[in-house]
């Protein structure tokens, strides 16, 4: 009996994490009404998981970044050079727009919750790494700023994703012509 319970009661924690990933990088206002009525349980049930907002969101922004992590931890091994791990992280993470529509989002939604702010450094700081190998071993122009690499890797997620959710283009394709036009635009040519 306490297993059914336990499951039924994750399920319900999925749901609610789910709903307010969709729902907060849509509305950063949505109440935690809204949360529970899209994820299809009572209020009761959101405040036996999460007391406050905040406790929401960093539980969607904890789920997010560990599932970046997860299909992300393979790239190191597999990737034949550091540009090359930039085309394996469009491929990976092309189909996880919701999950990083609500990560670019999140400096909105929290305020001072350094725990999450950790998160987001360090996955800020590993791509900043690649970027840097990446000009290291001379396949990115080396008079572009990681800023600005940093920046065009964000425009070209975003450009991605719209022509995904708007043209229906496959994941495969908008990875593959992202990574493209990112090398168009820096590769050192030298």
């Amino acid at each position: 009996m306490t297993s059914t319970i336990d499951a039924r009661s994750e399920r319900s924690r999925i749901a609610l994490i789910q709903a307010g990933m969709v729902l907060l990088a849509e509305n950063k206002n949505t109440s935690l009404s809204d949360v529970a009525q899209a994820a299809g349980v009572g209020r009761a049930t959101l405040y036996r998981h999460f007391d406050t907002r905040e406790q929401l969101i960093e539980a969607v922004a904890r789920q997010c970044i560990g599932a970046f992590n997860s299909v992300t931890a393979s790239i190191e091994k597999t990737a034949s050079s550091y540009l090359d791990a930039i085309r394996l992280m469009f491929e990976k993470v092309m189909p996880m727009h919701q999950e990083l529509t609500f990560i670019m989002k999140l400096d909105a939604l929290v305020e001072d919750n350094f725990s999450l702010e950790d998160l987001y450094r360090q996955q800020d700081e590993e791509l900043r790494e690649m970027l840097k190998q990446c000009q290291k071993e001379n396949s990115i122009r080396k008079d572009f700023s990681i800023d600005w690499l940093m920046a065009l890797l964000d425009g070209l997620f975003i450009a991605s994703w719209q022509m995904v959710a708007k043209h229906n283009i496959p994941h495969a394709d908008a990875a593959k012509l992202a990574f493209e036009s990112f090398c168009a635009g820096v590769a050192d040519n030298d």
